[in-house]
């Protein structure tokens, strides 16, 4: 026999490391192994380590055959690998990053119809898918479905959790080659005895795949109606209200005619009446979320199902902060490269205009002759000189004449 790699005293953190996991945060101690928080190819990842011989049977089934068929689904608590390392044993799933559906049963007692629906929806779309691959859960209830929020879809989803009661049924199950997945039945009797269907409670009966959508029907009624459908004091009292069938919703609820009736044929007594998952998902209250993308919840409404509207997202995973520090990086803007100078044109200045001194106009004389009365023409001069105008005859010249001609009779 081949010995194991692994030393069978490695410590939690050495398990870890071993399979690439980093930064575990301690969580809580489950029922026989402690579940750390670790990081992964910057994602986060939940870990329990549980001691070989105290591994559930069921857990291991289920989660070597979910990681190994690599069926995934936003609403299961999906499997990333089931591996023995030394004396322990690693499961490494989905990190749910909120609280569970019992916690905000107690915070909501009579949750939103439409809620409880978008719910009911996500809850039977993993059924569906666990139950095709033959797989039962056998353990649906309020505290094995917890919240989850997406950071990168900034969708709220619930995942079905905690496969310890979890069963495979295999060919070996059926009563004959011909049954279908639906029919695959077993008798272990287990599970909480409040959410059993009555053929898994008494344990007289094979009983199949339904008893999760039982379980499922009394989780929703609960959720609604904020008790459970049937009464559930004694033994005797429990069977006969489940024979009698689940209590009547108050009128005052105000909860659809057709999601009640879903959840009558989720809580059928017989089991051959009682609608499996894939059929639970066409009925006619879904019809408006057929074709919806992912069926989820905002946080918003995450926030109302928990009555507190200031509650704080959950810690991102470091995926979720590189790609948004990414978003908010500044480009870098070079500066363009420096233009060539303009060549300014010489702008060529006109020489400055001296202006032409304006000279006295020179005396102008005009010499008019005029006719007097008698009929003789007399000689006027006008001399000019500016703007004065003098008017002499030629015998007030006569002076004038006489020097000028003595001056010229001196020259010569």
């Amino acid at each position: 026999m081949a010995s194991s790699p692994y030393s069978p005293y490695m410590s939690d953190d050495e398990i870890l490391r071993q399979r690439g996991y980093f930064n575990p945060r301690y969580l809580g101690q489950g029922q026989f192994g402690k579940v750390y928080r670790v990081v992964k190819d910057d994602e986060f990842y939940a870990a329990k380590i549980v001691p070989t011989k105290l591994v559930s049977i069921g857990e291991s089934t289920a989660g070597t055959f979910l990681a190994q068929q690599g069926m995934t689904s936003n609403y299961l608590v999906n499997f990333l690998e089931c591996v023995e390392i030394g004396s322990n044993t690693l499961f490494v799933m989905d990190y749910a990053n909120l609280n569970d559906l019992k916690e905000a049963n107690k915070q909501t007692p009579k949750m939103n119809p439409s809620l409880v629906l978008s719910i009911a929806y996500q809850l039977l779309g993993g059924l569906s898918v666990m139950h095709r691959s033959g797989l039962i859960h056998r353990d649906i209830k309020p505290d094995n479905i917890l919240f989850h929020y997406d950071y990168s879809k900034d969708l709220v989803f619930v995942k079905i959790s905690d496969f310890g009661l979890s069963k495979q049924l295999t060919s070996t199950d059926r009563r004959n080659q011909n049954q279908s997945n639906s029919d695959i039945m077993t008798k272990t009797q287990c599970g909480t005895p409040i959410y059993m269907a009555p053929e898994a409670y008494w344990g007289e009966e094979e009983y199949g795949l339904t008893v999760d959508c039982w379980a499922l029907g009394v989780t929703l009624y609960e959720f609604l109606a904020g008790c459970h459908p049937f009464d559930i004091s004694t033994n005797k009292k429990f069977f006969e209200s489940v024979q009698r069938g689940p209590k009547p919703f108050d009128i005052g609820l105000g909860i659809p005619q057709d999601f009640q009736i879903l959840i009558s044929q989720l809580l059928s007594y017989d089991p051959k009446y009682r609608l499996t998952a894939e059929n639970a998902l066409h009925q006619p209250c879904f019809q408006s979320m057929w074709n919806t993308p992912i069926p989820s919840l905002t946080w918003e409404q995450y926030a109302f199902l928990m009555n507190d509207f200031t509650r704080q997202k959950p810690e991102p995973p470091p995926s979720f902060i590189k790609r948004l520090n990414a978003q908010r990086q500044i480009p870098v803007i070079h500066p363009p490269p420096p233009s060539p100078t303009p060549i300014q044109p010489t702008i060529v200045q006109p020489p400055p205009i001296n202006p032409t001194p304006i000279q006295p106009p020179s005396p102008v004389v005009n010499k008019q002759i005029n006719q007097n009365s008698s009929g003789t023409f007399q000689r006027k001069d006008i001399a000019t000189i500016g703007t004065l105008n003098f008017l002499s005859s030629s015998d007030d010249l006569e002076p004038f004449f006489s020097e000028r001609d003595t001056l010229a009779r001196f020259i010569t």
